[in-house]
């Protein structure tokens, strides 16, 4: 539960609940199909969403972002149009990507969080009681989501396995090459969604890595 919204300004907006708890939680992942240990993806074609954190982010790190829309990404791994794609363990099985796909990483490159954000006008409107009620209903169904994704992620990846394909960790300072590499992108958009915001989400995530 944020008591602010991520980005200004601040007083348009209110985020009410964020599914995941931007990017905090070390436990969901995001995993790139890749087949080498060292995440280098010159030229390589990685479909993403519609969104310039995740273009950026995938072009930082060597490859070329695509943007694609998720009912076209099965036939495009299939005929070879993609090299590679990202996305929880959880989806791939579901979406049975597994069959188009034999290598999987968890890069944990981005945190896709989903928040629930309301107008300051229908605040406004809203009693007391009725505030009260939404934002602890958010946080409910943050909490649930959380521990449903939590409890999933291991089962599927290990169902994943159990189907073929091929798991690669990623290497400590790997991951920490990577982090070099994504961080012009970091101070891009700390600029747009505050920077003394972004030092607090960094020292979090930092706080979550030692706990590890």
């Amino acid at each position: 539960m944020l008591k602010e919204p991520p980005f200004a300004p601040w007083k348009t907006t209110r985020t009410l609940g964020a599914s995941g708890g931007c990017g905090l939680d070390r436990d969901q992942r995001l995993d790139a199909a890749i087949e080498e240990r060292r995440i280098d993806l010159p030229l390589q074609l990685v479909r993403t969403i519609q969104n310039p954190v995740f273009l950026d982010t995938i072009n930082a790190l060597g490859a070329n972002a695509v943007p694609m829309p998720f009912t076209e990404l099965y036939t495009a791994l299939e005929s070879k149009a993609l090299d590679g794609q990202e996305g929880p363990y959880t989806t791939i099985l579901t979406s049975k990507l597994n069959e188009v796909q034999q290598h999987i990483s968890p890069t944990q490159h981005i945190y896709g969080a989903v928040v629930v954000i309301v107008s300051k006008r229908f605040w406004d409107q809203l009693s007391g009681n009725e505030r009260e009620v939404l934002k602890s209903s958010c946080t409910e169904a943050r909490d649930y989501e959380r521990a449903v994704s939590r409890e999933m992620s291991p089962k599927s990846l290990a169902e994943l396995k159990q189907k073929g394909m091929v798991f690669t960790d990623i290497a400590p300072d790997e991951m920490s090459r990577m982090r070099a590499k994504v961080k012009p992108v970091v101070d891009k958009y700390a600029k747009e969604v505050g920077e003394t915001l972004m030092a607090k989400a960094q020292a979090e995530i930092e706080k979550s890595r030692q706990q590890r």
